[in-house]
């Protein structure tokens, strides 16, 4: 499910997965926003890296969307996860 090509990506220094995933099917925030129904302000927060706990309810519709684990659209989920 999850795409080969977004491995490694975080925000601390690359592109973040969600974003990386938005530019490569061509669309805006504001696109995503209106076909997610996420905020256009949460969803440049998240890309960004500045949202340290994003509800599940935030990123579920935006993983649905872009079809992979809501875990690849927040690098902070996955390192909480490798240190486990």
């Amino acid at each position: 499910m999850a795409d080969p090509g977004l491995v490694g990506c975080d925000g601390g220094g690359g592109v973040s997965a969600l974003r990386r995933l938005r530019l490569n099917r061509l669309l805006s925030v504001e696109e995503v926003s209106e076909r997610t129904g996420v905020p256009m302000d949460t969803i440049y927060n998240l890309e960004r890296g500045d949202t340290a706990n994003p509800r599940l309810a935030t990123l579920r519709p935006l993983a649905e969307f872009f079809e992979v684990e809501a875990s690849l659209l927040v690098p902070s989920l996955n390192q909480d996860r490798d240190a486990a």
